[in-house]
């Protein structure tokens, strides 16, 4: 019965993500108690600057699969073309961090690293999102492991350190591009790419790029301005970075969809799909957010330890925010198959440029608490503007998204 039913893709997906996010909140659980209050904040920093950068660097060529997929191109030559462009790609950037690291600090250089990996981990990932989204979830699962060991090793093993906790992360990526590859199973020769096909993608995919780097920013340019805050002590950062962290967890929900999402629109609209997914996540995150407010103190001192109990509030304040954004997470990936980047990267541009703004009349005054109402009240307008684009596009009411009903729950029966 239970294997009938995880043949679903919601199902499997959501299988895999509760796996998966537990896992993951258990191992960044040990490495914050290992970096502490002094090197958490810092951590977040880097990861999070190495993350934009990566955006930028892979100029939004894998944003292009879900549309050039539909184009009913022969699927093992589309997939050994990207591979291979993905490939050439991280050999170009190796080569540029290898000479600017010979004018860059030790710190800027190890984020170069840190980008170039992540840009790779996350094109192979999602082109095999489309391709199969139960292989790329199992190898989730099994570099979430991974992860975990190393983590708990570091912790056991050694003395706190910055370096050291960027390693594992390192390594971890490592571990999932090797994945990805061998999953994948083309032949690689990234000076087979046809440079004329691979600029096609990237005039395709590049306004995609810029709207996920606004989405990114949305939610982790608080951390970039907090670090620069002259009434932000690095303690304070740490503390923000933890409630940011747990937050960032709870994006699995919408995420369970989002992904089998990515792929279904890859091949149709899927709009009854969209709708029943927007009520059911919204009915998730009424009871998480319910959780967190009853536990979420008490949960921060069993995970990361008493220093950041402080934490708690930050946290809760990121939630109230987080339904809201979901809408945008569920229904961008329509936008993106229907080729309608435009919209998207409008409604983003507006709302990075008010979190922004709103984050510099506020972290002055309130700190890290102004910057978690700046969040909120970003992702309150860009959820509410892709709600009633979605409802235009479907030419359903959008306030019929908000209530559950008894047959979105079809979404979950088995796939024959």
């Amino acid at each position: 019965m239970i294997r009938k039913i995880s043949k679903n893709p919601y199902v499997h997906n959501m299988l895999n993500k509760i796996g998966y996010s537990g896992i993951t909140f258990i191992a960044n659980a040990l490495l914050t108690r290992y970096l502490g209050v002094e090197f958490k904040g810092e951590y977040t920093w880097l990861l999070n600057t190495a993350n934009l950068i990566s955006i930028i660097a892979g100029l939004g060529v894998y944003q292009s699969i879900p549309f050039f997929y539909r184009q009913k191109i022969d699927e093992t030559d589309i997939v050994s073309e990207y591979v291979n462009i993905f490939i050439l790609q991280f050999i170009i950037y190796c080569i540029i961090t290898g000479a600017l690291s010979c004018i860059l600090s030790m710190d800027y250089t190890i984020i170069l690293i840190v980008a170039n990996l992540d840009m790779l981990n996350q094109q192979l990932s999602m082109l095999l999102l489309v391709i199969n989204i139960y292989s790329r979830n199992r190898i989730f699962i099994i570099g979430a492991i991974f992860n975990l060991v190393i983590c708990a090793f570091v912790l056991m093993c050694c003395e706190s350190n910055l370096k050291i906790a960027v390693a594992t992360i390192i390594l971890s990526k490592l571990f999932y591009i090797i994945g990805y590859l061998f999953l994948l199973r083309v032949k690689i020769n990234p000076f087979t790419v046809r440079l004329s096909n691979m600029f096609k993608k990237i005039r395709f995919g590049y306004l995609p790029m810029l709207t996920y780097l606004l989405t990114t920013l949305n939610y982790k340019v608080d951390i970039l301005m907090l670090r620069d805050a002259s009434n932000v002590s690095s303690i304070q950062l740490s503390l923000y970075s933890v409630g940011v962290s747990i937050a960032e967890l709870a994006w699995f929900i919408p995420d369970i969809f989002k992904e089998v999402l990515f792929s279904k629109t890859a091949r149709e609209n899927s709009y009854e799909d969209i709708a029943a997914v927007i009520r059911i996540s919204n009915a998730v995150m009424i009871g998480v957010i319910a959780g967190i407010l009853l536990l979420g103190r008490f949960l921060i001192g069993i995970f990361y330890g008493t220093d950041f109990l402080e934490a708690y509030k930050v946290t809760v304040i990121l939630f109230l925010g987080i339904p809201s954004m979901s809408w945008f997470k569920i229904i961008y990936t329509l936008l993106n198959a229907q080729g309608r980047r435009k919209i998207s990267f409008t409604v983003l541009l507006i709302s990075s440029v008010l979190n922004i703004a709103i984050n510099i009349i506020t972290i002055p005054y309130w700190g890290i608490y102004g910057a978690a109402a700046a969040s909120v009240g970003s992702y309150l307008i860009c959820g509410i503007v892709f709600l009633i684009l979605f409802s235009k596009i479907a030419e359903l009411p959008w306030s019929s998204f908000l209530i559950l009903k008894k047959k979105d729950f079809s979404i979950f029966r088995p796939e024959k």
